[in-house]
């Protein structure tokens, strides 16, 4: 499961639109895309509301390494286990009313898909995170 992440085209199903966005980020190819879950992501400081679909996939090449592709957009790639990742949420809300610049900054639906779907046990496999 990947924070590579865009727009649905028209008449993209959500498996291609993943497989699209996941080669123009990172230029790995995916196959066995499957939707997990949806998120509901009100961004009221940009004056947007988003559903962003999460899907799991897997990587055609297990040994390939993700390329920074979109360096205007991402610092860079890196593969962590969402146990790792539930930990970033933990503590992004504990220091929510300080700054604390040893928590990682999280974009809304990696914050949202931990506190809209508690249930959601994560991949058996790694987590790429955009920073």
């Amino acid at each position: 499961m990947g924070t590579s992440g865009g727009h649905l085209e028209g008449g993209e199903s959500f498996e291609d639109c993943a497989a699209r966005e996941v080669i123009e980020e990172t230029n790995l190819k995916i196959k066995n895309v499957r939707f997990l879950t949806a998120t509901n992501d009100v961004m009221e400081a940009e004056g947007k509301h988003y559903v962003t679909i999460w899907v799991a996939c897997e990587i055609v090449d297990p040994e390939a390494e993700p390329e920074n592709c979109e360096p205007e957009k991402c610092e860079k790639w890196e593969w962590v286990e969402w146990e790792e990742v539930k930990q970033w949420v933990k503590a992004h809300h504990a220091s929510e009313n300080g700054v604390d610049p040893s928590v990682r900054a999280l974009f809304l639906p990696m914050l949202n898909i931990i506190a809209q779907r508690p249930e959601f046990k994560g991949p058996a496999f790694k987590v790429d995170v955009i920073m």
